[in-house]
């Protein structure tokens, strides 16, 4: 019997571009993302999300105490708690703002993530599933922002305190 395989070639070629495009897309965007299975304790990331911790995928098996160990150790404590609290009190979405430092390199790196869990019929949660996005760009604007902010407003009253002396004398 002959079985023609063209349908499945098809599907599995338009899988395969669907994939690449994605893959780009998150590159592009800075933007991870992540399955964490709950009961085995086992993490699942795309190329990017590797990229952005600065690990080469075949070199590291993640599961959330490794993932932990990878956020900046002045953070740890805030995102375990968080995702703790996450948990206890039944919020399925959830996101934070931490540091990481990079395995690859050492680079302190600024992400933001969301999740959301997914819970069984019993309300337990069993996975949760995820976005890691590289904000580190976006973080040093802000400073630079901040600071010139600063600058002009100090400039300002400098210059009202100099007018008032001027106009006074």
């Amino acid at each position: 019997a002959v079985t023609d395989i063209t349908e499945q070639k098809q599907a599995t070629e338009a899988l395969r571009k669907s994939q690449e495009m994605l893959a780009q897309t998150q590159q592009i965007a800075q933007v991870g993302s992540w399955l964490f299975e709950t009961s085995s304790n086992h993490l699942v990331w795309s190329d990017e999300t590797y990229r952005i911790f600065g690990i080469k995928p075949q070199a590291f098996v993640v599961t959330y105490d490794t993932f932990v160990e990878a956020v900046h150790p002045d953070d740890r404590d805030a995102v375990a708690a968080a995702y703790s609290a996450s948990l206890q009190s039944g919020q399925d979405v959830y996101e934070i703002e931490h540091r990481i430092i990079r395995k690859n390199s050492g680079e302190v790196r600024n992400v933001y993530e969301k999740f959301r869990h997914e819970r069984d019929v019993s309300g337990v949660v069993i996975r949760s599933v995820g976005m890691v996005q590289d904000i580190t760009e976006l973080k040093s604007s802000e400073v630079a922002l901040l600071a010139a902010t600063q600058a002009t407003e100090a400039a300002n009253r400098t210059k009202g305190l100099f007018l008032a002396k001027v106009s006074h004398e």
